[in-house]
């Protein structure tokens, strides 16, 4: 297709510079016509046959099929009548086939060709204006967003803008239409880019691809680029956790990736402008999802070794508080002197009366038992050395526990 669309091109110009060759040569036999006029000399016309300038035949690729055909349930050969037959219905099958290939190709040629005409005409006039508007947009966005930017986030900031920007021109307007017309073509360039479009916004393979097999099938898959693919590329955001109830591989960022690395968008642009502003916009919006991807589980590592690092800090504060506490504790201990006291018994005029030897064995009891009860303990106020230390060493604050994210559109490595 692309030397069929390269050599009409050429034909025309071709065809061109054979009519300016026309007129230059109409115009010198009229000179040499009338100088023999003027010198009295017959003038005898001269036959020039020009050739007729063809497109070349579009290129072709030979397909061999088998055909296979019995005379079913008679035991017996084909007649020659009967083996006629059946090379004449392949000969009108085969010519049928191919004369539909070509109309087909040439309906896509005459499209692109109309196409790039608009194109050409759009990038000079309208896309010039819609480049400065998306622009305008983006830095509006950069100027009123309530998000903090870092140094780390700011340039990734700065192209999710450019992207909310540029998705919302491909979702209308004459960049919207262009991107519906590629479903007239029946034999499409760089199918793999609506592929990974398709894979991106949760499309399953048998909706797209041919049965069985994982190469895109132009005739189903676009049939889907409809409103609901267009709300699907609105709604799309590359940032956060993505919670998938299911998914396959090639529903993963990496595997999309690989489908449209090798495409260059400049390339693509000659095909079509929208084309190459939706390759752009996933390439860019693929970009973005990796490094959210990879910050967040930057930052969550991060906030984890905080708390790590809080909870052993604040392990040795209560270690060193305890061994502080019984170091203070042993240190009063060693220290502490009971105050003296006199251990009197006083006897009633009862006891005096009483049989001398009971009354001395009694007093004596009772002069023990005074004993001990006035006897002191030693005491130390540990809540107040606590409130001291905690005072001095102020606990550390233990942030709360790291919660997990899941990223189920991504094969981590």
């Amino acid at each position: 297709m692309d030397s069929a669309f390269e050599n009409y091109f050429v034909t025309v110009q071709k065809r061109e510079e054979q009519d300016k060759a026309k007129v230059e040569k109409e115009e010198e036999i009229e000179r040499e016509k009338q100088e023999k006029e003027d010198a009295g000399e017959e003038y005898i016309p001269q036959v020039i046959e020009w050739p007729l300038i063809e497109e070349p035949p579009f290129d072709q690729v030979t397909e061999r099929f088998v055909l296979c055909s019995d005379t079913l349930g008679h035991d017996r050969e084909y007649t020659e009548k009967e083996k006629q037959f059946i090379r004449d219905i392949i000969d009108f099958y085969v010519k049928e086939w191919e004369k539909k290939e070509i109309s087909y190709l040439n309906s896509d040629k005459l499209l692109r060709i109309e196409k790039k005409k608009k194109q050409e005409e759009y990038i000079e006039g309208e896309y010039k204006e819609l480049q400065q508007q998306i622009a305008n947009e983006e830095n509006e966005l950069m100027d009123n967003t309530e998000i903090e930017m870092t140094e780390d986030n700011k340039d990734m900031y700065k192209n999710l803008f450019h992207c909310n920007t540029l998705k919302t021109k491909l979702v209308e307007g004459p960049l919207r239409e262009e991107i519906n017309n590629l479903r007239k073509y029946h034999i499409l360039k760089f199918k793999r880019i609506f592929q990974a479009l398709f894979y991106l916004m949760g499309y399953k393979r048998e909706e797209i691809c041919e049965p069985e097999t994982n190469r895109i099938m132009w005739k189903k898959a676009k049939l889907l680029v409809d409103d609901n693919l267009f709300k699907k590329i609105i709604d799309y955001n590359p940032l956060g956790e993505k919670i998938l109830t299911s998914i396959s591989k090639y529903n993963l960022i990496n595997h999309i990736e690989t489908l449209i690395e090798d495409y260059d968008i400049e390339e693509v642009q000659k095909y079509s402008l929208a084309y190459s502003l939706l390759l752009s916009w996933m390439k860019e919006i693929i970009n973005i999802r990796k490094q959210d991807i990879k910050a967040r589980k930057e930052q969550r590592e991060k906030l984890k070794e905080e708390r790590n690092q809080a909870i052993e800090q604040e392990q040795a504060r209560l270690k060193k508080r305890e061994e502080d506490l019984q170091a203070a504790i042993e240190e009063a201990k060693a220290n502490w002197k009971p105050e003296e006291e006199e251990n009197k018994v006083e006897v009633t005029e009862e006891e005096v009366e009483e049989d001398i030897y009971h009354y001395l064995e009694e007093k004596e009891e009772k002069t023990e038992e005074k004993k001990e009860e006035k006897k002191q303990e030693f005491t130390y106020n540990s809540e107040e050395f606590l409130a001291n230390f905690d005072e001095e060493n102020t606990p550390i604050v233990i942030p709360p526990e790291v919660k997990e994210e899941r990223d189920d559109d991504f094969e981590f490595p």
